[in-house]
């Protein structure tokens, strides 16, 4: 006999044909297999085929692996770094063309800080 599950469920508490914790969904590394149940939504069969590392190709590229990304191929998971850089706590001066009337080709310079409000703009001739 076989046995199905129902991959479109999104369940993980048994109600969806398989064991309590696991996923039902369509394989990434074996492209022509049909739904079973896995562990992890994103590993599925990538980390037995190709390794720990690798997890299910996001195949319609919405950010998300998830029911829609079967039979997707597997790719190497992302290191996610331990800290981001801080952000410097410094403005970005930008040089427009003067808005003046005398079209004198003056530039003017505005000084912009991220979470702050923008100072006083600074002709430069």
């Amino acid at each position: 006999p076989m046995c199905t599950c129902d991959f479109n469920s999104d369940a993980a508490d048994g109600t969806n044909g398989c064991s309590v914790g696991e996923v039902c969904r369509e394989p990434c590394a074996i492209a022509d297999a049909g739904p079973r149940c896995f562990a992890s939504n994103e590993q599925r069969d990538c980390g037995d085929v190709w390794g720990k590392e690798y997890i299910c190709a996001d195949r319609n590229d919405d950010g998300v692996i998830d029911r829609f990304d079967g039979a997707s191929g597997c790719v190497e998971k992302m290191k996610k770094p331990d800290s981001l850089p801080p952000l410097p706590d410094q403005g970005t001066i930008v040089s427009l063309p003067s808005m003046q009337d005398d079209n004198d080709g003056s530039m003017e310079s505005l000084t912009v800080s991220p979470g702050r409000q923008r100072q006083r703009p600074h002709h430069h001739l």
